[in-house]
């Protein structure tokens, strides 16, 4: 039974008690049945359809019975009753799913892929017409003031207009739902919205041509028209790039309602059903909590290789928009609000992940506090970012002929195309052979936005080459802050690390090298010294809308300049030497970490040096033959040689060797941390001693290293500065040193 209020509502008793009993969850459920029966009597659910065309023809006659009989209530019927669909849906939905029209759909839209799939043209088109009544039906408005009243007041702009236009605004904004009552009310409207895409408000107007263009499916003309939901949004994702503005925003405002349940987002939820019941089986829908947690096992050899893409083409909706990742819009929203992430990020509306990620981390660099929770999420956004370059469309089109000409396999998994692109940008591996200009560009910014310097996790190919050296190693480091790189760098020399870990260490740090804001420690101590003295730039990810050149390359060779400046008053801060120190101690083993020194070189190293690849020796190849270089690759050879002289760390070959006879022999000038060619004027002192003609690599090291300071006297630390007076007074027009 059933009674009617003077509104004309069709409420169940049970629901009238609830009212009663001050029961929220009681009366919520009592409602939400109470609505579900109210939205059927649009469509006639009466036993005898007959008697109602006859009450109409008796009412034309004006037969006075057929009145009472008009505006007598229908019978109400539950969907899994109708004789259209009951036998149907008992086949398909268990006994207690039969109990709830609501139950009811969200059986038929998680049972196939294409929604009601199975079942016949009858039942389809009733189950069609009950969600387009209960969405778009002005008696919503009614259950929405009774679930939602505190939203509405929060945001007096959703009244009732269009229909659909209450419900789609109240879903916008459901995430400030304070009443629980409320906030299940929008989530089973928004099952129901989200199982057919015409029934979302205003995307079929904004979509229709798009979805034309791209035969992303055929708009439906009539409601019996069969119709792929998930097929359809899936596909204009793949071409978000191509779409007009509005539809392009109508798809990122339904991506991150999606975003809300995992159960909203059809092709993920069936690509990855047996994954989440797999890897997070305790883990609750709602909130993007699924999401994340598949997210985070995206690695994972236990996922299907057809839920790993799903989450990748949502990951490119959320490169578009970062609103799109619920966990990440939630967990850094106050801090995008305080550094005022969002301002100036787009012409567009939509505010594009990497924009994002770099402001967020330029405020992590001046020291500014940043959420723990927030960081985390950064780096799985990183760490994606790294793993599939496709995710970035200017790097995927820049670098679409370097692809196939360099990587053999074009689309390798877990950034080991990125690493392909990586390796070939050192012309020294492959003599004249490197990456085009425009895809060497688009590399440095992804390892930039990935923040590849910070923190080695979110590098994929790194950490899976490195893993057992940095266990055994660097088991004491904690990642972060170029921590793990730093540690990994200093034990290049050691035969415990793996020439696998080598290669993909040294691939980061080329990049690394020629923009010193990549190294985080680096940066920090010399930020202030950077702008002070080489016209650095001041924020560590400036407002893109400036024309204003970045200078990263040139900064760290000004910083060399400034390391070891005579003029007392313009050193550098001790804290800042020390990072230059180390720096300039760690790319010693490598002539591409040197970029002041292989781009002026780049065509003698392949003319004279190919063969010379080993660690250290391409610098003696040059220096070997300092007379027949080019003049630009002479001078910048003859101003690291004199440097070399000085700071005996410098000459990776000659350190390298004698460490073990420093230690024995000059132990307390290594203590004191000085060098102004000290070390080497000890190994010379001692040149002759037993311990030294033990060590006949040492000895050799050293002697070869004589031989080039005979070259110029600038190369003899102790000379250049015994005769740099008379040198320039008696020596000025000289050519040769």
């Amino acid at each position: 039974m059933a009674s009617r209020d003077d509104r004309g509502s069709v409420t169940p008793r049970c629901t009238m008690s609830c009212w009663r009993w001050n029961s929220s969850w009681c009366c919520l459920s009592a409602v939400l049945f109470a609505f579900v029966l109210l939205q059927q009597a649009p469509f006639a659910y009466c036993l005898n359809a007959a008697a109602a065309r006859n009450s109409q023809d008796n009412n034309v006659a004006g037969n006075a019975d057929s009145k009472v009989r008009r505006v007598e209530p229908p019978t109400i019927v539950k969907l899994a009753d109708d004789p259209t669909c009951a036998s149907e849906l008992k086949l398909l939905c268990s006994p207690s799913q039969l109990t709830n029209n609501f139950n009811v759909l969200e059986c038929v839209q998680n049972a196939h892929r294409k929604e009601d799939e199975g079942l016949s043209e009858a039942c389809h088109h009733l189950l069609w017409k009950y969600r387009r009544d209960i969405t778009q039906d002005n008696r919503f408005n009614d259950a929405a003031s009774k679930f939602c009243p505190r939203l509405m007041e929060m945001f007096p702009q959703c009244v009732p207009g269009e229909k659909g236009k209450l419900l789609a605004c109240l879903m916008d904004h459901s995430e400030n739902a304070t009443e629980p009552e409320c906030h299940t009310f929008l989530e089973r409207m928004q099952s129901v919205v989200f199982s057919d895409y015409r029934l979302v408000y205003k995307f079929t107007d904004a979509c229709g041509p798009d979805i034309d263009r791209f035969t992303c499916g055929r708009i439906p003309k009539s409601s019996d028209e069969r119709h792929s939901q998930g097929a359809t949004l899936e596909c204009l994702s793949r071409v978000i790039n191509q779409l007009k503005d509005n539809c392009r925003r109508e798809l990122l405002h339904l991506a991150r309602l999606q975003g809300e349940d995992f159960h909203l987002d059809r092709p993920l939820f069936f690509a990855c059903q047996e994954d989440r019941d797999r890897l997070c089986p305790h883990v609750a829908s709602g909130e993007g909590r699924i999401y994340r947690c598949l997210l985070r096992h995206r690695s994972s050899r236990e996922m299907s290789e057809q839920c790993r893409e799903k989450l990748a083409q949502r990951e490119q909706l959320t490169m578009q928009d970062f609103r799109v990742s619920q966990g990440l819009s939630g967990a850094c929203l106050q801090d995008i609000r305080i550094y005022r992430c969002r301002e100036k990020t787009s012409t567009r509306r939509e505010f594009r992940l990497a924009q994002i990620l770099l402001c967020l981390e330029n405020a992590i660099h001046k020291d500014y506090p940043v959420g723990a929770e927030c960081q985390q999420e950064m780096l799985e956004h990183r760490r994606f970012l790294m793993e599939n370059f496709q995710l970035t469309p200017d790097l995927a089109s820049s670098c679409e002929q370097d692809i196939a000409a360099f990587c053999r396999r074009r689309l390798e998994p877990n950034g080991k195309t990125l690493h392909c692109l990586m390796r070939h940008a050192r012309p020294s591996v492959q003599g004249s052979q490197r990456l085009s200009d425009q895809c060497r560009r688009q590399v440095e910014h992804v390892l930039k936005v990935s923040a590849a310097g910070e923190d080695w996790r979110v590098d994929p190919v790194l950490q899976e080459a490195c893993q057992s050296t940095a266990s055994h190693l660097c088991q004491d480091v904690k990642p972060g802050r170029g921590r793990m790189l730093s540690c990994l760098m200093d034990q290049v020399s050691n035969i415990a690390m793996k020439d696998t870990c080598k290669e993909a260490l040294l691939q980061i740090q080329y990049f690394v090298a020629r923009d010193f804001k990549l190294d985080p420690v680096l940066y920090k101590e010399c930020r202030a010294d950077a702008v002070a003295y080489c016209k650095a730039k001041k924020e560590w990810y400036d407002d893109p809308t400036r024309m204003d050149p970045e200078r990263g390359p040139i900064v760290l060779p000004c910083l060399y300049r400034y390391a070891y400046h005579p003029d007392d008053s313009v050193r550098l801060s001790k804290q800042c030497l020390y990072e230059i120190r180390r720096v300039m101690r760690q790319r010693a083993v490598s002539i591409d970490l040197h970029p002041e020194i292989e781009e002026p070189c780049m065509s003698d190293l392949a003319r004279m040096c190919s063969d010379h690849l080993g660690r250290g020796e391409e610098m003696q190849c040059l220096q070997d033959n300092l007379e027949k270089l080019s003049r630009e690759c002479r001078s910048a050879v003859a101003n690291y040689t004199e440097e070399e002289a000085e700071h005996l760390e410098l000459n990776y070959p000659l350190y390298h060797s004698c460490q073990a006879v420093l230690k024995d022999l000059c132990s307390d000038l290594l203590s004191k941390d000085v060098d102004q060619g000290d070390l080497l004027g000890c190994l010379v002192q001692h040149k002759n001693d037993f311990r030294m003609k033990e060590d006949q690599r040492c000895r050799a090291a050293l002697e070869h290293f004589q031989l080039i300071s005979l070259k110029d006297y600038k190369f003899s630390y102790a000379f250049k500065e015994a005769c740099r007076k008379d040198a320039q007074t008696y020596c000025g027009n000289s050519k040769s040193g």
